[in-house]
């Protein structure tokens, strides 16, 4: 019996993108773990979306993808970030007409009765996902698991984009019927799986939840002379830029802290992360007068400095399925003051600050602690230190592989 995993939309990413979102860390990362450790066990293939079929790949394929590094946050390497991106792009598409016929027969004489395709990544673009899936387990007698990350279109709509909250809902309904697995990442997500199961009189196919590590090895080289120039004292919010992630409120209550203790007693605040100040957030962000710094395409390394560099971290997001930049920011030993939305309190356990994400009042009243009561930061980091011990990739990869050999 072989564990495939399809590396198709971490591939479909990484051929127009230079930076991981977290569903593409936490794919990528128990993809490698998996090669890593259980390599006589587990396989690899790609979906491809141009001709809709499987072709098997090498691990080399997949690492070499998510191995070309972001040049840093300025304009000319953002040019030679989108040059990189295009050539890729050619290449890939090339590949896919040249070799695809013989990588897909491949994949086909290597599938076996009994194997099992796994589904780590969120191809919610690809309409008939499901469908192909379908096809191979009838002519090939394979089971499907799917790791399921969020389903917000279906509980949260209001919080999500348009184009997510239309074609989201085909894809997963459609794929979701063809699931013998599934896995989660967190109680909160197993509920909503299960939840959303009861109210639609869907049948639920075995769920089990998996651990996650942290999306950025602690360990690893530091930016360097051409890395980022920080602050002397700021405060990190890591998340992409998108009304989800409630950034509005975060400067709104930066502007208070300034109102209340003067300019100079308040750190600055730095949000790294893809995307893009919108005019809201451009208009928030006018009175803090260069207490915002926006870094939108950050290195490992420069992540990794961040990390190592602010007093603590920030997370305010409205609603997520995990929450890797709290678990990241427990792991490189800092505090995080953290809403409480959706796993984020799996993620946080009792070592981090929490505040209802839209009480401004209670987000203000806790950052506020933490920068100006005596001895709290040094208190809450030294029980960081004392107790945190972040799971990894490993016993992620290792649970999933066991639930579907039937010892996990």
């Amino acid at each position: 019996m072989t564990i495939w995993f399809d590396a198709g939309e971490t591939l479909d990413h990484f051929d127009t993108n230079v930076h991981p979102t977290g569903v593409q860390r936490a794919a990528l990362e128990i993809m490698r773990a998996a090669h890593d450790e259980f390599a006589d066990r587990v396989a690899y293939c790609r979906f491809v979306k141009s001709n809709g079929t499987f072709e098997a790949i090498d691990f080399d394929r997949i690492a070499a993808a998510a191995s070309d590094a972001a040049l840093g946050d300025d304009p000319a390497s953002l040019w030679r970030d989108l040059l990189r991106s295009g050539r890729r792009l050619i290449k890939t598409r090339a590949r896919d007409s040249v070799l695809g016929r013989r990588a897909s027969r491949a994949f086909a004489m290597r599938l076996a009765r009994g194997d099992t395709v796994v589904c780590l990544g969120l191809p919610w673009k690809t309409p008939d996902y499901g469908a192909r899936i379908g096809a191979i387990k009838r002519t090939h007698a394979v089971r499907f698991a799917l790791l399921i990350h969020d389903i917000f279109p279906y509980t949260h709509p209001e919080i999500c984009h348009r184009a997510y909250l239309d074609m989201y809902p085909r894809w997963f309904e459609a794929v979701f019927p063809q699931c013998d697995e599934i896995f989660v990442s967190s109680e909160y997500c197993r509920e909503a799986v299960r939840d959303l199961c009861l109210k639609r009189g869907w049948p639920l196919a075995p769920l089990a939840q998996i651990p996650f590590g942290i999306g950025l090895p602690v360990s690893g080289p530091r930016a360097g002379p051409g890395g980022a120039g920080w602050p002397a004292r700021f405060v990190l919010y890591v998340s992409s830029l998108e009304s989800r992630k409630n950034h509005s409120r975060l400067l709104r209550v930066w502007y208070r802290l300034i109102e209340r203790h003067g300019r100079d007693a308040v750190p600055s605040l730095i949000f790294l992360g893809a995307g893009r100040l919108d005019p809201e957030l451009r208009r928030a962000a006018e009175p803090l007068g260069g207490k915002l710094a926006v870094i939108r395409r950050a290195t490992d390394a420069v992540l990794r400095d961040a990390y190592r560099n602010c007093l603590f971290t920030v997370f305010p997001s409205l609603l997520e399925g995990w929450g890797l930049p709290v678990a990241e920011s427990l792991a490189f030993g800092k505090f995080c003051v953290t809403s409480n939305g959706g796993s984020l309190p799996e993620a946080g356990r009792e070592l981090v600050d929490y505040f209802a994400p839209v009480d401004e009042a209670d987000m203000l009243a806790k950052v506020e602690r933490a920068l100006f009561e005596p001895g709290y930061l040094a208190a809450r980091t030294a029980r960081i230190e004392r107790e945190y011990r972040p799971p990894t990739w490993r016993d992620g990869a290792s649970r999933l592989l066991g639930v579907l050999e039937g010892s996990g």
